[in-house]
């Protein structure tokens, strides 16, 4: 690594540095430490998935998560929404417990995953249609008064816009859409909206990876807002693999205040490919990850990854 200089060594961490601590990300945080203080490359784990629905929470303006502790002590509804156990196994547990509480889970997937052996119903859903279970959930929420005015008055803007926006998108719309039945729509969001607190453990790696995928994570972001499920103790969202609890920004150990100016290649795919296939990274350690398997332009990153004028150290968390 020092032969070939900090600016031509890579650092990328992938989901499996991530599986096995939520809470504290301190395997991922040490990874960044190192790479801001040597002053190395370090790409944004979240580019190949999370960040996208990130974008649309962003807008949204729900980006913090409650932790998977406070999902297991006090939800009352949980919202498995494309979040698959297998991909965050620490987080069972802490739904076993808010099950054994009398907790009703509900799954929704594009297939049946790990998650529906921990859930009360099942929900299956055409993919790429998450956008469209959510507006037409708010079409049922706002048309039937369920939401909480007093807390959109106080701390949402643009309800009447979104009010607007939802009237044309009922169940029976959804439906179509979907492929889920209207009535199981309108059930789903009359107990959403009736039950407090209620918790939305949101997926991202597969959700997102999709066209316009941060639509989805756009839409549903407004569910907890409409039902002042925000700033509550188990409500709001849930805790995922590419998202900060609550808080978290405290005990940041990742000091990007010590990284030294230098040529560094921009979090995308794309330009992360062409620095493996031109040689700008000659020595690139993984961490719990097969880029071949996440990237885009598989081809690509295979050709970068054969190049035989760089050294490569793989390791497994």
């Amino acid at each position: 690594m020092q032969a070939a200089g900090r600016e031509a060594v890579g650092l990328w961490a992938g989901h499996g540095l991530f599986a096995n601590n939520y809470g504290t990300r301190v395997g991922s945080h040490l990874l960044r430490r190192f790479a801001n203080v040597w002053g190395c490359q370090w790409w944004n784990p979240t580019m190949i998935c999370w960040g996208l629905g990130a974008f649309g929470l962003g807008l949204t303006g729900v980006l913090e998560t409650n932790t998977k502790e406070d999902m297991g002590e006090h939800a009352d509804l949980i919202l498995l929404w494309g979040a698959n156990l297998a991909s965050q196994p620490n987080t069972g547990r802490h739904l076993v417990a808010a099950r054994r509480r009398g907790a009703h889970i509900v799954a929704i997937d594009v297939r049946e995953t790990e998650a529906a052996a921990q859930a009360d119903e099942v929900i299956r859903i055409r993919p790429g249609t998450d956008a469209a279970l959510a507006l037409a959930m708010m079409h049922v929420i706002v048309a039937e008064g369920r939401h909480d005015a007093a807390f959109v008055a106080d701390h949402a803007l643009g309800f009447d816009a979104l009010a607007a926006h939802v009237r044309a998108h009922s169940p029976a719309w959804g439906e179509a859409v979907t492929g889920v039945p209207a009535e199981r729509i309108a059930a789903l969001a009359r107990r959403y909206a009736a039950t407090r607190p209620a918790m939305i453990v949101l997926g991202g790696s597969s959700m997102h990876k999709g066209a316009n995928g941060w639509q989805a994570a756009r839409a549903i972001a407004c569910l907890p807002a409409l039902t002042g499920n925000l700033g509550i103790p188990g409500g709001g969202f849930g805790p995922r693999h590419g998202s900060r609890a609550h808080g978290q920004d405290l005990t940041d150990i990742t000091a990007p205040e010590r990284r030294p100016p230098g040529r560094y290649i921009p979090n995308q795919m794309s330009r992360v490919t062409e620095a493996l296939v031109d040689g700008q990274v000659r020595v690139l350690l993984l961490f719990g990850t097969d880029m071949l398997s996440s990237f885009a332009d598989a081809g690509q990153v295979a050709a970068g990854l054969a190049r035989r004028t760089w050294s490569s150290a793989t390791t497994s968390s």
